[in-house]
């Protein structure tokens, strides 16, 4: 019955299945037992206790308007007497559909039939004022009326008192039944746990020493000895994968004897492979040690590859970027591998896509360098061509502005209802394209040189402050609640705080212009294992799925049938440049119709 191996451990696993399953069932019985009485304790005594005291609360209210209408006689006081009627009648069929106790329905029939001579005696009572004035009525009142009053209000106590006793004796009852329970399933856990220990010492151990024989021998065969056989000593699972083994073996033993030429007709291969590749390519151990260099690399730095073995790359390329980018990717530090660093050779300045790529266990590296030095003046002309354009429109735009606004302000006319709307249309175009031309410039200015930035210990607290501060009026116009947290940890941290002040102003400029009145915005900074975390969130509009990947690209405007972001689209381009030229990453987290959470982050330095 049990010749396989699956079929042990299926019987033992099923054991322990049943086993769990019988201490399982017993706990979710007990617990559904408690569960409810608890239940019962919490919820039928306690809305008697509560009905009985709403009808307290609602005739003492009601006594309280009789004697406004006593002495004041308005509608106020009627409007009062009814409302509190209706009160204690709506608390009173609550109560009546919640007996629980043996003594609480005489409780409820008696306070039923003194709150009829109650109401009976409050419509007395107005009848005598109208007919005999204030004295009577108060006469009667404290004759008929009080009496029935105190009479119920001891009642209403007494089905309380009724109620608050039951509570005590469930929760008594709960008690002790819920320390059976704890007792009965610790034992029975117990029992299991022991059980468990006993199978899986004398059964396991049993099944599973041919396993132990069998890895011993697999050790001494992956230390080359391919000729050893292993032997067959049982004919389950772990027998037929004995037989396999040494059948595996076998051939390996073979295969090693006939392939040793061909696999080094394939290493010689490869190697031409690698010294032919056009870009330099360098192959280093762990240690940054060079095991390889191609052609084009000895050709470029001028180096021989037998003088250049086993150096360490920074002493025959003496570049730290290079040696840094490296460094950073084998330690995990930057999730890019890629990074354009240039490289001076003589008089000229070369650009080089750096490619870092680890094996699995790092003990092999290879760096691959392509010359970019052509796209990069490419990019450079790109760059001062649309500076140059975008100051030439700066003046003009500058000029139309100015001249709309002088227009729109009536100062040389006035204007009829369409050629002002004509005016505002031009004036808030200009406003987008004069936006727009400001945008292109930033975003130049920073792809062109990174050097511009100036950097200086600054407190994130008090740039955040800043931020908080321009827009608190703005977000109190428009009925938008700002706010912003700061953990307590965040130490000071190297940044240029104009560029970081203007990547969160950004943010929260967006954040204002997709939020509607009632809505929050929220600014939180908090540090992170080696970072600094900054997080724009609000509860807006929100941004479809498909955009949110693509709205830090430049130029991209969402266009959606229920949604349309009118801007630049360079904002947030600029905001990923400027957080990225910091060593930091940004991303955006949104739910359409719930709001959206911009994140980015700034290292530490260490």
């Amino acid at each position: 019955m049990f010749r396989s191996l699956k079929s042990k451990l299926n019987a033992i696993y099923l054991t322990l299945v049943l086993t769990l399953l019988i201490v399982s069932i017993n706990a979710f019985l007990r617990l559904y037992n408690l569960n409810q009485s608890i239940e019962n304790l919490m919820v039928d005594n306690y809305k008697s206790i509560s009905a009985s005291s709403n009808m307290k609360e609602s005739i003492e209210e009601e006594n309280l308007a009789i004697l406004n209408f006593i002495y004041y006689e308005n509608d106020k006081a009627l409007e009062d007497i009814n409302l509190h009627n209706k009160t204690f009648y709506k608390w009173f069929n609550i109560e009546s559909n919640n007996i629980t106790e043996i003594t609480e329905k005489e409780k409820i029939d008696l306070i039923g039939s003194l709150y009829s001579q109650f109401e009976n005696e409050v419509s007395n009572i107005e009848n005598i004022k109208v007919k005999n004035g204030t004295k009577s009525s108060m006469k009667h009142y404290e004759k008929n009326l009080i009496p029935i009053y105190k009479k119920l209000k001891k009642e209403l106590l007494g089905l309380s008192s009724i109620n608050e006793k039951a509570m005590f004796n469930s929760k008594n009852n709960v008690l002790t039944s819920g320390e059976k329970s704890l007792y009965f399933t610790l034992f029975l856990s117990l029992i299991t746990v022991m059980g468990g220990l006993i199978i899986s010492k004398l059964l396991l151990n049993k099944y599973f020493r041919p396993i132990a024989l069998l890895t011993e021998n697999v050790k001494s065969i992956r230390e080359g000895n391919l000729n050893q056989r292993i032997n067959i000593i049982s004919q389950d699972e772990i027998g037929i994968l004995t037989k396999e083994f040494n059948n595996m073996t076998e051939r390996l033993e073979m295969y090693e004897k006939s392939t040793t030429g061909e696999l080094m007709k394939e290493k010689n291969r490869s190697i031409t492979l690698v010294k032919s590749i056009p870009d330099p390519l360098i192959l280093l151990d762990s240690k940054f040690r060079v095991l390889l260099i191609n052609k084009a690399c000895e050709n470029f730095f001028n180096l021989n590859e037998m003088e250049s073995l086993n150096k360490s790359i920074l002493n025959i390329i003496k570049n730290s970027d290079l040696y840094n980018h490296i460094s950073d990717v084998i330690a995990n530090k930057n999730k890019e591998n890629q990074k354009i660093i240039p490289i001076k050779k003589g008089d000229k300045i070369y650009f080089f896509n750096t490619i870092v790529t680890a094996a699995e266990n790092k003990r092999d590296i290879i760096v691959v360098l392509q010359n970019v030095t052509q796209l990069k003046k490419l990019e450079e002309i790109k760059n001062n061509f649309i500076s140059t354009v975008s100051h030439e429109f700066k003046t003009p735009l500058n000029s139309i502005i100015l001249g709309t606004s002088l227009l729109i302000e009536e100062d040389m006319g006035e204007l009829n209802t369409t050629q002002k709307e004509i005016l505002e249309t031009i004036m808030e175009d200009g406003e987008k394209l004069s936006s727009l031309v400001i945008n292109l410039l930033q975003l130049t200015k920073i792809e062109s040189d990174k050097a511009i930035f100036n950097y200086s210990l600054c407190s994130i607290e008090g740039i955040i402050d800043d931020c908080y501060k321009n827009f608190y009026e703005l977000a109190e116009k428009k009925s938008v609640n700002l706010c912003y947290e700061m953990s307590e940890n965040i130490p000071k941290i190297e940044i240029d705080s104009q560029k970081i002040n203007w990547v969160i102003n950004n943010l929260l400029s967006n954040a204002l212009k997709f939020t509607n009145p009632g809505d929050e915005i929220c600014i939180k900074a908090f540090k992170c294992s080696d970072k600094i975390f900054i997080t724009v969130s609000d509860t807006g509009i929100g941004i479809p799925e498909k955009y949110v990947d693509k709205i830090f690209d430049k130029f991209v405007q969402i266009h959606d049938s229920s949604f349309e972001l009118k801007s630049t689209g360079l904002g947030l381009a600029i905001a990923k440049e400027i957080v990225q030229a910091h060593g930091g990453n940004i991303w955006c987290e949104s739910t359409l119709d719930m709001g959206s959470t911009f994140t980015f982050t700034l290292p530490l330095d260490e």
